[in-house]
């Protein structure tokens, strides 16, 4: 039960940290797009 909780945290943090990175892309990808 421990063990599944620490590993649903962890894998809900990943998620989390992918999402955000994928938002960075995003915008850092529509800023070049204004730029040029």
């Amino acid at each position: 039960m421990d063990r599944s909780a620490a590993s649903l945290r962890f894998h809900m943090i990943n998620v989390q940290w992918m999402i955000s990175n994928a938002l960075f892309l995003v915008m850092s990808a529509s800023v070049w797009i204004a730029v040029l």
